[in-house]
């Protein structure tokens, strides 16, 4: 079975913060190696919130959950 991923989200924005997209993606560079990106991006403004270059998946890893902790925190404290 194969499922489609939609262009839009069922329930738009309307303003800023209110959702956060993150993207973890690996790079390899000839003659450099692996590098890790990670990005949070906010969906309204389509702005690059926070992102971060790793060198090591062992740091890539422990930043991914940090990263998410993070948003999580801040989603609960912005829905007080």
């Amino acid at each position: 079975m194969v499922i489609k991923a939609a262009n839009e989200f069922k329930d738009k924005t309307t303003a800023i913060n209110q959702l956060w997209q993150t993207d973890f993606t690996y790079l390899k560079i000839t003659g450099w190696g692996w590098y890790y990106l990670s990005t949070v991006l906010d969906d309204f403004s389509r702005y690059i919130v926070a992102w971060k270059l790793c060198v090591s998946c062992t740091r890539f890893r422990r930043h991914r959950v940090r990263v998410q902790t993070q948003l999580s925190q801040y989603a609960t404290r912005a829905a007080r």
